[in-house]
């Protein structure tokens, strides 16, 4: 019975509803029902006049607390909107591709939805008032404000949540929020500056990329979890680089201390030339590096030993690369279209690599050129898909990699690489205070390499070797 009234109700409310209200079509909120006879509702659409448009506090005296999914979606007509404060959620793409020029969310609206203002062409002004607590998922992506303000209240600001949102020039991030999603600013490119309040514990990936006018991230001193560096968003430790302004350029150095570098950490710094990268780095993240493209060399140093997805995707000025011998792994894509590389060069045994990682480099030319040294193993003809040769250095090097390195059953062992058939000498030193380089051996290499062992000191607190010419 009582479903039976509820829904004759509703299409009474419907076809006569107050005057005023029939403009909008609406639903009742579920499990709500007749609970201390209140019922409230969510507008699901919109058939009135063009121009400024008020959202009722009630409809038949049961009070608005949605504004639903779609309901306004490509309302070109409507300029201006009045939400009462009776309101508590606005729904996925409520307004999106709307007219609306202006638009003031009361701080009884704890959720904007996805998309709720996405695209809307002409909204300059957005203002959220104190209340507001999560900003959904591209929530006013592609909109032409020109000022944003994130109240306190807000905790979360959702992925792309204000991307590609040009004609921002100021954002104010209030002490409160305590997540920005990934990309939440992405191509935001009239942002000049952002500072992260103390309250923010999460920044996704690429949060402010893009941002071709951004000259600095800067982090409150008070923060717990992060911290800025000449501009640069790092980790509070500084040991992972986080996320480097776009407008970043010539050479730059990464601080000592740094053990990785995040996903996308340097994407769309189109005017850096050089990176010098210290040793003591291990990781190189997706993304990390993409199109950069005045960047013309990277030298990556021997504590790296994974390159993820794309992370030099599209560094058109790249023309060589040099990788450690302790590189495992190299990500999907992670030189794409590098169309100057030619030549890449491996200090160390193959690592985990698909075809995708050198495609489209030496274009329109035959290819990369993929160098390796005599007496590493597991070379073929070709790595990932592009043809090998043998590296041939200009003066002997150990090889410190590989399970033949150190000590091997009561001996020290390594690999020595150098050209094929020429002579060297092994030394040895008790100390490097003041050395005393003792000859222990001539050899002639093979192939390319020779491997020396001699057997363990054990009565000498320190062994040290080198090489040389005869």
């Amino acid at each position: 019975m009582k479903s039976a009234l509820r829904a004759l109700l509703g299409l009474l409310l419907l076809a006569a509803p107050q005057a005023g209200q029939a403009q909008f079509y609406y639903s009742e909120n579920p499990n709500v029902g007749f609970t201390n006879n209140t019922i409230t509702l969510t507008i699901t659409g919109y058939y009135g006049p063009d121009g400024a448009v008020s959202i009722p506090t009630t409809i038949g005296g049961w009070a608005v607390t949605g504004i639903g999914e779609d309901a306004f979606y490509e309302c070109i007509g409507v300029t201006n909107i009045t939400i009462p404060a009776s309101v508590t959620s606005i729904g996925a793409s409520a307004f999106s591709d709307s007219g609306l020029t202006s638009v003031t969310i009361p701080g009884n609206v704890t959720n904007i939805g996805p998309e709720a203002f996405a695209d809307c062409a002409s909204l300059t002004n957005a203002i959220l008032d104190n209340g507001v607590t999560s900003i959904g998922a591209s929530a006013f992506s592609n909109c032409p404000l020109l000022v944003v303000t994130i109240p306190a209240s807000v905790i979360s600001i959702g992925p792309f949540a204000f991307s590609t949102c040009e004609s921002i020039t100021n954002v104010t991030i209030s002490n409160g929020v305590i997540s920005i999603g990934d990309d939440a600013f992405y191509y935001c490119t009239g942002l000049p500056s952002v500072t992260i309040p103390p309250s923010v514990t999460t920044i996704g990936e690429g949060a402010f990329n893009f941002c071709v006018r951004l000259t600095a991230i800067t982090v409150d001193a008070q923060n717990s979890f992060y911290s800025s560096v000449d501009g640069v968003l790092f980790d509070k430790n500084v040991t992972t680089l986080v996320e480097a302004p776009s407008t970043l350029g010539g050479s730059y150095t990464i601080p000592l201390g740094v053990a990785s570098i995040g996903n996308y950490a340097f994407s769309f710094c189109d005017n850096l030339t050089n990176v010098t990268i210290p040793n003591g780095v291990t990781s190189i993240g997706a993304d990390a590096f993409y199109l950069c493209n005045s960047m013309t060399s990277v030298a990556i140093p021997a504590s790296v030993t994974r390159i993820g997805a794309y992370a030099f995707y599209n560094c058109g000025g790249l023309t060589s690369v040099t990788f450690p011998g302790n590189v495992t792994s190299i990500g999907e894509d992670a030189f794409f279209a590098c169309i100057k590389l030619t030549s890449v060069y491996f200090g160390g045994d193959p690592p985990a690599a698909d075809s995708t990682v050198f495609i489209g480099d030496n274009s329109p030319g035959p290819g990369v050129t993929v160098y390796y040294l005599p007496g590493t193993t597991g070379w073929g003809s070709t790595f990932a898909g592009q043809p090998t040769a043998l590296w041939r250095l200009p003066s002997p090097v150990i090889l410190n990699n590989g399970p033949n390195f150190g000590v091997q059953n009561n001996t020290f062992g390594f690999t020595i690489s150098w050209a094929t058939n020429t002579s060297f000498v092994v030394e040895a030193s008790a100390n490097l205070a003041g050395p005393v380089w003792t000859p222990l051996q001539t050899n002639t290499l093979t192939n390319g390499s020779f491997y020396f062992s001699e057997p363990l000191q054990t009565n000498s607190s320190g062994r040290f070797y080198r090489i040389r010419s005869p």
